[in-house]
């Protein structure tokens, strides 16, 4: 699956994917330490988006506090969905 995130200060967190998700997403977490993403899914798996992210997008994630999902496919929207980021810095 490809993937991309984009943010603004303002704490908005917008990831983009290229294939349907496993299943529904119940929330995703962010660990400061390894800048890594995890999806995790209403059956309790979990999905590790592993992507480098600048100063920058790094600053507006701590800040996040909802993400939207979008799934797109031939530049159409198949899916949206809006869950809750969990920032994990300690």
């Amino acid at each position: 699956m490809e993937y991309g995130i984009f943010s603004n200060m303002n704490g908005d967190i917008l990831i983009v994917h290229d294939q349907k998700l496993q299943a529904p997403v119940e929330w995703v977490e962010y660990d400061t330490q390894t800048e890594v993403f995890l999806l995790v899914y209403e059956n309790g798996e979990t999905f590790v988006l592993d992507i480098e992210l600048s100063k920058k997008t790094k600053s507006n994630v701590s800040h996040g506090i909802k993400i939207i999902l979008l799934y797109l496919k031939k530049d159409e929207i198949q899916s949206k969905q809006q869950v809750s980021l969990i920032v994990r810095d300690y």
